[in-house]
């Protein structure tokens, strides 16, 4: 009877027991907008990052909603914050997308805001896109399409902008032919003019798209990239030999089909390839210093600084920065030397300046002394080295007559230049002209005498293995004190070491500047010849180990470039008449080498930089 009750007690306590267990299963199933439960019984409050997120959505402030969002999924990535994310980045203004595209550092987030800024851009009409939201746009769909994890509606988006792409650069590819030395003894130049010609023609893939800097609005506003027609070039190598010049001009024109061709760089090819292609009627860019007679060849035309094109920037150079009216020359006796005085006197009598006297000499021999003598004349330097040497024994008794003066003082003291040493000194250092100082206790004060040229600046165009030599005999000479000017050769880095120390404040043209450095600032630089430098500077260096381009390589980009600028606007494939006519009409066009217009004669000259 005992067991039997107490069987009965246990059962009423252990439903009991139940019954409190389904009280607090109820209680949490009311609650559950403020907790969940976790795997093995554990209760946990709603995620903090939700709340915050949620209430900034509904004040409407999404911007703070992503911000909240992004710190969860960089503490813990994972696919509900990131899909949260792009949610949030659908609300935002177009403004403050920017503003989320141009700070995104995380990769994984940077293509959620990419694909919702390609959603935005690739909907807009073409026709309202500017430059710079064209290129960009173009760059996301690269980006999506490399790895980005994104939705298939958006990645079967990218994949027809792309395809279309691709499908209008080839309908608007123009073809043209090139003819460069690829071997034998110029194919180091020949692989030279391919380098920067490549850059170009954008051959290697683009990085990650630019974000809205001073440095990358600088690349994004040069007008050589996405809306540009492109250029398919077929090259023929001419091993720098004149009959495979001319086979090439053949195969190019009657196998390739093409209306323009671009080189050859040697002599001999580029003569004998410019009368092929007149005789066949197709229009030429020659790239050679060394094509004769280029009148001859009313379809051919010459990209290359020539020596005209320097003796002619360096006397506007002289004229309008220095305002030097009266010149000399030293020349070398040789074609290059005669030529370059022949040009630099023609452009200065024309705008009324005077080259009071030209002298040749020879290279070959180390002493220009002769020459230099003849230069400055050789009575007036007769005379000056008897004013010389006289000042020289003046100088030499007072400096006698001072250390006396030093030695005979008490021990210990040293007497302190009194007023007529200092006047002394200081006209010894500046040179005063003629001057001669009276001084009471001392004397007479001589000055030292200078060497009273009758021109004001000195052009010495010459190679730099010459100039290393020449111009410290200059110094000896006392002709270091008058404006020294240059042609294209002095602007290398290794010689302007060398000759530092005799030829401060020398100016001279080139075709390129020093390695550019952004300054942050981005304004007026970018369509401008030292902004397309600058760019093309840092894009060669990235792609050929951070060596700076030379000649060859800048030109061989620039004849690319300044193809593509003058077809911008042709909806068809230029012949050769019309190819002829873009060229001959080009007028301050801005490429990398300088403002580019093309002469009555057919040279693409430009207006060289200005150096010191």
């Amino acid at each position: 009877m005992l067991k039997k009750y107490f069987l009965v007690i246990l059962s009423v306590a252990l439903l009991g027991l139940a019954g409190c267990a389904g009280e607090e299963k109820a209680y949490v199933d009311r609650s559950v907008t403020t907790k969940s439960q976790w795997p093995g019984g554990r209760v946990a409050q709603k995620a903090d990052w939700k709340l915050q997120a949620e209430q900034l959505e509904r004040l409407g402030d999404y911007n703070g909603a992503c911000r909240v969002v992004r710190d969860r999924y960089l503490r813990y990535p994972g696919n509900e914050p990131a899909d949260r994310f792009s949610l949030l980045l659908s609300y935002l203004s177009d403004e403050e997308l920017t503003n989320w595209w141009n700070r995104e550092s995380d990769k994984g987030l940077m293509c959620r805001v990419g694909a919702e800024y390609f959603i935005r851009l690739n909907q807009r009409p073409k026709d309202d896109l500017t430059l710079v939201e064209s290129e960009l746009l173009l760059d996301l769909a690269r980006l999506l399409n490399s790895g980005c994890e994104v939705g298939e509606d958006i990645r079967a988006e990218v994949e027809e902008f792309l395809r279309a792409h691709q499908t209008a650069m080839r309908k608007s590819e123009i073809e043209i032919g090139c003819l460069l030395p690829l071997s034998g003894p110029n194919a180091a130049a020949g692989e030279r003019f391919l380098r920067g010609m490549e850059i170009a023609l954008e051959v290697y893939s683009r990085p990650d798209p630019v974000k809205n800097t001073a440095a990358s609005e600088a690349r994004s506003r040069l007008p050589e990239m996405a809306l540009l027609p492109r250029l398919k070039v077929y090259f023929y190598d001419t091993a720098g030999e004149g009959e495979r010049a001319r086979a090439g001009v053949d195969y190019l024109v009657h196998e390739k089909k093409v209306d323009l061709l671009l080189g050859p760089y040697t002599g001999k090819a580029a003569n004998y390839a410019a009368a092929q292609a007149q005789s066949l009627g197709v229009t030429m860019i020659s790239l050679s210093p060394l094509l004769r007679d280029l009148e001859r060849y009313p379809n051919v035309f010459q990209h290359y600084p020539t020596i005209r094109n320097q003796a002619v920037s360096l006397a506007e150079l002289a004229r309008i920065r220095l305002g030097i009216e009266k010149f000399a020359m030293l020349v070398p006796r040789n074609r290059y030397g005669r030529e370059f005085a022949e040009d630099f006197t023609a452009q200065v009598q024309a705008w009324g300046g005077k080259v009071v006297r030209e002298v040749e000499y020879d290279a070959s021999r180390p002493d220009f002394g002769p020459a230099i003598r003849e230069l400055i004349g050789v009575r007036r330097y007769r005379r000056f080295k008897e004013q010389r040497q006289e000042y020289e024994a003046w100088l030499k008794q007072r400096q006698y007559r001072a250390a006396q003066k030093q030695a005979a003082a008490p021990a210990g003291e040293k007497p302190e230049l009194d007023g007529a040493n200092k006047l002394a000194d200081l006209a010894r250092e500046i040179g005063i002209d003629g001057a001669e100082l009276n001084i009471l206790d001392e004397g007479e004060i001589m000055a030292r005498p200078l060497l009273n040229c009758d021109f004001e600046a000195l052009v010495v165009p010459d190679r730099e293995q010459t100039l290393k030599l020449l111009i410290p005999q200059l110094a000896f000479y006392d002709l270091d004190e008058c404006f020294l000017l240059g042609g294209r050769y002095w602007n290398k880095a290794e010689f302007l070491d060398s000759v530092s120390d005799y030829a401060e404040g020398s100016f001279f043209v080139g075709t390129s500047l020093p390695v550019a450095t952004d300054d942050g600032s981005g304004a007026g630089l970018n369509d401008s010849p030292a902004g397309i430098q600058a760019r093309f500077q840092a894009e060669f260096a990235k792609l050929n180990q951070e060596k700076v381009p030379g000649l060859l390589e800048i030109y061989g980009f620039d004849t690319i470039m300044l193809l593509r600028q003058l077809a911008a606007n042709l909806s068809s494939q230029p012949d050769a008449e019309t190819w002829r006519q873009l060229l001959a009409g080009c007028q301050n066009l801005p490429l990398a080498s300088g403002l580019t217009t093309t002469s009555p004669d057919g040279e693409i000259a430009k207006a060289l930089y200005p150096l010191t």
